[in-house]
């Protein structure tokens, strides 16, 4: 809004008199904006601008005419109200629809399915666009009512289904999408689908959509609730992703692993036991459905390589050129996983130095650690104590998998960090980790000399975080009990 207009839409008597005096010189665009801005801030009253909503209402400009139709208090003014009821545009004459409370029963009590759908067309559209619509449990009914008893087909609600799921208000998930949700497989598919991909799926942090939906759901509907960039459904995506069963295709596992599957590390590992298909399904997708990248894009689904971890990703590759060697298969897995990792490697060199997030360094760190144990028990060969640092064979040595790498890295893993996230400042067990190569010479989860003695009271009692790898004050295996020290006074004066 232009500086010499917004003096007149302060909220005085002044501000009025001004924004009258100036209304006939205005453009109908200058209108627009100013009937926009007094609504937006709720402060078109009839009682307050009665004489600017009586010219707006005198415009030619049906839209006009709208927006001074929709201002507060207007039924209290008989000849007013009746100009607008008397319009020629259906827009105008229910324009006031959208300001009244149909939100609750108690505000209109007789509002009910069968007196919503003798409504013409453009009325029940202004009241599903409205201010204060229908609550989600109220508008389930109508649309049973509409389904199940007067046979209406979904050509015949798609505008005003259209018109409520984009209602701004509706969409501030305070609606109670979940009684939506609920008559989802009772709907025709066209409905459905609408319903699908518009409805809100979360409150909060809640997921709203009852299990008993989500079981029903399969093929199209399946996908597109699956495609959804809102939608998490992590554990959901895992069970359509792993199952077996047969209403589940190989489409919509791909579906599935479009989003953050959050596989666990043994159910990773059993995938990698059983050499699963499902594995080249997450690198070359389009070797079991020939409709799936298509509709990937159609979608604008993230590749299913994008949502894996790190540590998942370097064990995939370092799998397919395994079994490439073995079976003398494909190496086209092998390539993609490869590509994949330099690519998040390559992102996540671009935030060093100090601008990792905690996750990002805890990849990094379980990245590191898998490393480790692909060096002392590699991909089909055999395991090798010896290739342990020293300060790591008291607790790691007997911790060797024989044949088995993964199975390896998980009772790693276990030792190191817990199988949880790592804490802040890794361990003394850091130094003696592989170092990732691709990242340079930075280290990406701990600053320089932060776990030596030296800083870990603040105090400097070497010489200093420059100091080089293996030249540290800590060349020793620090007792657990030293680690909890350490930590807890560093976190007390910190």
């Amino acid at each position: 809004m232009k500086e010499h207009l917004k003096e007149l839409l302060d909220h005085t008597p002044g501000s009025r008199m001004k924004l009258l005096a100036a209304w006939d010189g205005l453009s109908a665009e200058t209108h627009i904006k100013l009937l926009h801005a007094l609504a937006n801030g709720g402060r078109l009253h009839q009682s307050f601008h009665r004489d600017i909503i009586t010219k707006a209402l005198k415009s030619p400009n049906e839209y006009i005419r709208y927006l001074a139709a929709r201002s507060h208090d207007l039924d209290k003014d008989k000849a007013m109200i009746e100009r607008v009821t008397t319009d020629e545009s259906p827009l105008v004459r229910y324009a006031q629809e959208e300001v009244k409370v149909y939100s609750s029963r108690g505000f209109n009590p007789g509002f009910w399915p069968e007196s919503f759908f003798d409504f013409p067309r453009e009325k029940q559209l202004a009241i599903v666009r409205g201010q204060h619509p229908p609550w989600g449990s109220a508008f389930a009914e109508f649309l049973i009512y509409a389904v199940e008893t007067k046979g209406s087909s979904p050509d015949d609600l798609t505008d005003v289904i259209s018109e409520y799921l984009n209602n701004p208000e509706v969409k501030k998930q305070s609606y109670h999408d979940e009684d939506l949700w609920k008559i989802i497989p009772r709907m025709p598919e066209g409905i459905a689908r609408k319903l699908v991909m518009n409805l809100s799926t979360e409150s909060g942090t809640h997921e709203i959509i009852p299990q008993t939906v989500l079981n029903s759901l399969c093929g199209d509907l399946l996908r597109v609730l699956l495609c959804r960039a809102d939608v998490r459904l992590t554990k959901f995506r895992r069970e359509v992703f792993l199952s077996n069963n047969e209403k589940y295709t190989d489409t919509d596992r791909i579906f599935a692993a479009s989003g953050d599957l959050n596989l666990g590390f043994q159910e990773f590992h059993s995938l990698v036991q059983e050499h699963s298909p499902r594995l080249e399904m997450l690198t070359c997708p389009e070797k079991f459905s020939d409709e799936a990248l298509m509709w990937l894009s159609v979608y604008r689904c993230r590749v299913p390589l994008l949502n894996l971890r790190l540590v998942f990703l370097d064990c995939l590759k370092d799998y397919f050129q395994h079994r490439g060697v073995v079976e003398q298969g494909d190496s086209k897995p092998c390539h993609v996983t490869r590509s994949m990792l330099e690519h998040k490697l390559e992102q996540l060199q671009g935030k060093l130095p100090g601008k990792l997030s905690y996750k990002d360094k805890s990849e990094l760190l379980r990245l590191k650690i898998y490393r480790l144990a692909n060096v002392v028990m590699p991909w089909g060969g055999k395991g090798n104590e010896g290739e342990l640092p020293e300060p790591l064979k008291f607790r790691l040595a007997g911790k060797i998998v024989e044949g088995d790498t993964w199975a390896t890295f998980m009772a790693f893993d276990m030792v190191l960090t817990g199988n949880l996230y790592p804490v802040e400042r890794s361990s003394w067990y850091y130094d003696y980790l592989p170092v990732l190569e691709e990242l340079g010479e930075i280290d990406p989860v701990i600053e320089p000399g932060v776990q030596n003695l030296e800083y870990v009271f603040g105090i400097k009692l070497g010489k200093g975080p420059d100091v080089p790898r293996g030249n540290r004050l800590i060349t020793f295996p620090a007792p657990a009990w030293l680690d909890w020290a350490i930590g807890t006074w560093r976190r007390m004066f910190r």
